[in-house]
């Protein structure tokens, strides 16, 4: 039985072989990673966005004050709309 010779082969370098394999481990790990970024991406736009903070003031008179604020209101505005109200209603007793 005769080996057919043929030269329709190339001859192949272990360090070809290596090479190979680790940018085929590379892609993986991109993919592994595009995957994940995209899962998280998915998981936040599903999560619900607060587009109001209530506060409820209650005074020891038993009045009760809720207001309404946006996310995009700092704190210290916040505060001075409570130190505000707390003086107009210390005014008018």
């Amino acid at each position: 039985m005769e080996i057919a010779k043929e030269k329709s082969f190339e001859l192949i370098e272990v360090k070809d072989i290596q090479k190979y394999l680790s940018l085929k481990q590379e892609s993986r790990e991109v993919q592994k990673f595009s995957y994940r970024a995209m899962k998280e991406l998915k998981a936040l736009r599903q999560t619900p966005v607060c587009t109001k903070a209530y506060i409820k003031l209650k005074f020891p008179d038993m009045y009760v004050l809720q207001a309404a604020f946006s996310p995009s209101e700092s704190a210290e505005f916040i505060y001075a709309f409570v130190r505000d109200v707390k003086y107009c209603i210390m005014c008018s007793i």
